[in-house]
């Protein structure tokens, strides 16, 4: 676990509550039951070396923007744990596309030549491997 950044375990679910004061009851660890409770996140595990990128891919829903902000401190799991090296820096490159010719998979190329992807949408792998291997490896 040494150098690297590690996470275990990681939960993150939103809620809905039917009142302010049973949201703040809640905060105080009191038994009270949300109306909705929708996970985002359930068991994330994985480990990041160092001088390791990592771009993360998914479909519309599927808890990349949440991912990222607990790695870097802006939400709170609800489970799990998030460990970072002293001195480690975290780059986000924003949702949005930058502009200009070059697709968003070059841009994130041309930051890194060693570039992981972790792929949370199975249709994306197809599109990828003809990225990276020029070819589809027909699997389904």
């Amino acid at each position: 676990m040494t150098g690297q950044l590690h996470v275990q375990g990681l939960g993150k679910a939103y809620r809905r509550w039917s009142s302010e004061w049973l949201r703040a009851a809640s905060w105080f660890g009191l038994p009270v039951q949300p109306v909705e409770e929708h996970w985002v996140l359930r068991n994330v595990d994985f480990a990041i070396g160092p001088g390791e990128a990592v771009g993360i891919v998914g479909q519309n829903g599927a808890g990349k923007s949440t991912l990222l902000k607990l790695i870097t401190g802006e939400l709170h799991a609800d489970n799990g744990t998030i460990s970072l090296p002293n001195n480690t820096r975290v780059g986000v490159v924003a949702q949005e596309a930058p502009g200009g010719p070059a697709s968003l998979i070059d841009t994130v190329l041309q930051a890194d030549d060693h570039v992981i992807l972790f792929i949370t949408d199975r249709r994306h792998v197809e599109q990828l491997e003809r990225l990276f291997l020029g070819e589809t490896s027909g699997r389904r």
